[in-house]
C-alpha cells in the first residue's frame, strides 16, 4: 500500500501499478512454493541431509564500495570457493529444486544451450542501462540475501516497494523473526551440501549490521569489510536508487528519501568499520582499485589459503586492468542535493 501511495498522479502510473502488483503476487506465490519445498525437505529427509560445517566468508561494507568486484575476484577460484548464482537464489533454494534445474541445464546443453543463450540475450536487452551500474544476470553470482526476497525480508525490495522507514528494523537487525534466519540458514546449508569441502562466499552489503546474528547462526564465519569514501558511496547509490525509482514509479526519489538513505549508508559503514578480532579483516576501496592483487593476497593470508600460479597470473592481469578501467556508471553530484 505504501508503494501505491508513492505513485505520482500520472497516466503512466497505471503501468507502474500493474508492474508492482504482478511482482508482489508473483513473489508471494513463489515464496509459498519455496517455503514448502525447503521445510518439507528438512522434515522428511533430515536423516540424510548433513549440513556442512565448512567456513562461511561474508564480504560486507556499505553498498557501492567495491563489494561486487571483490566477490567476483575471490569467487573466480572455484576450487576453493562456492557462491550462489541468481537463478539459484530466485528459483532453487531447496536441494530438490537445485537437482531439477541441474537436469534442465544438462538438457539445455545437449541442445547447444539454446535456452540459456536466449535468456542471456533477453537480459542484455532488458538490463542494458542497469548493467552500467551493476551487472545483472541469472547466471552471475549474487547477494544471497536475495533468497529472502520472496519472504519480503530483504532491503533489495526497497528499490521497488515501500518506504525507507519500512526497512529500518531489518537494516539494523531489530525484531526479525527467528524463522527468517532459520529459513536463510537452511538455504545456505542446502548449497553447501551440494558443494562440500568448499568455502561458502557471500557478498552482502545489506547484512553489514548483522555480523553478531550471523555468528550465532553459523558455526564458522569470517568477515571482509571494505570501506570507501562515503561521498562516493552515497552518490553512486543515489544514482542506482534514482534509476530504479524512474523504472518503477516514473519519478525521482524525494530529497527526504536521499537524506534517509545517507543516514543508513553511514550506519552500515560505521558498523563494518567497528569489526575487530581474528574473524574479520578491513579492506580499503582505494587499495582494491589501485592494486587488487595485494588485497587478494592479504585476504588469502587471512583465510590461511595459498594462491596457485594461475591465480597469481590472473591477479597481475587484474592490476593492469585496474589501471585502464573506466566505469560506465555516469552521474553528477548536482543531481542529489541532501
Amino acid at each position: 500500500m505504501e508503494s501505491v501511495f508513492q505513485l505520482p498522479y500520472k497516466f503512466r502510473s497505471i503501468w507502474s501499478l500493474i508492474l508492482l502488483t504482478i511482482l508482489s503476487v508473483f513473489s508471494l506465490i513463489i515464496g509459498i512454493i519455496h517455503i514448502t519445498f525447503v521445510f518439507t525437505e528438512r522434515i522428511l529427509f533430515s536423516w540424510i541431509l548433513k549440513p556442512q560445517k565448512s567456513l562461511i566468508v561474508y564480504i560486507i561494507g556499505a553498498p557501492r564500495s567495491g563489494t561486487t568486484r571483490l566477490h567476483k575476484l575471490i569467487a573466480s577460484n572455484e576450487q576453493e570457493f562456492t557462491a550462489m548464482k541468481m537463478w539459484e537464489l530466485f528459483f532453487a533454494p531447496s536441494i530438490i529444486q537445485k537437482k531439477v534445474f541441474s537436469i534442465v541445464g544438462k538438457i539445455d546443453g545437449f541442445f547447444n544451450s539454446i535456452f540459456s543463450t536466449t535468456i542471456k540475450k533477453a537480459e542484455r536487452a532488458l538490463f542494458s542501462k542497469f548493467n552500467n551500474i551493476h551487472p545483472l544476470s541469472l547466471f552471475n553470482v549474487e547477494e544471497d540475501a536475495l533468497v529472502l526476497f520472496h519472504l519480503f525480508y530483504t532491503y533489495h525490495l526497497s528499490f521497488l516497494l515501500g518506504t525507507e522507514k519500512s526497512y529500518s528494523n531489518l537494516n539494523r537487525d531489530k525484531h526479525i523473526p527467528k524463522a527468517i534466519w532459520v529459513y536463510y540458514k537452511f538455504c545456505i546449508e542446502n548449497h553447501q551440501i551440494q558443494n562440500p569441502e568448499k568455502i561458502y562466499l557471500s557478498k552482502n552489503p545489506f547484512f553489514t549490521a548483522h555480523s553478531n546474528r550471523l555468528e550465532s547462526v553459523f558455526p564458522a564465519v569470517k568477515f571482509i569489510n571494505i570501506s570507501r569514501d562515503i561521498e562516493e558511496v552515497s552518490l553512486s547509490f543515489f544514482s542506482m536508487k534514482k534509476h530504479l525509482s524512474n523504472v518503477f514509479y516514473g519519478c525521482n526519489p524525494s530529497q527526504q528519501k536521499y537524506k534517509e538513505i545517507l543516514v543508513l549508508l553511514k550506519y552500515w559503514q560505521e558498523s563494518g568499520a567497528k569489526l575487530k578480532g581474528t574473524n574479520s579483516i578491513q579492506v580499503d576501496y582505494m587499495d582494491m582499485k589501485e592494486k587488487p592483487s595485494a588485497v587478494i593476497k592479504n585476504i588469502y593470508n587471512f583465510l590461511s589459503l595459498d594462491l596457485n600460479k594461475s591465480q597469481q597470473t590472473m591477479l597481475l592481469q587484474e592490476d593492469e586492468n585496474s589501471k585502464n578501467y573506466i566505469s560506465k556508471h555516469r552521474y553528477k553530484a548536482e543531481e542529489f542535493s541532501t
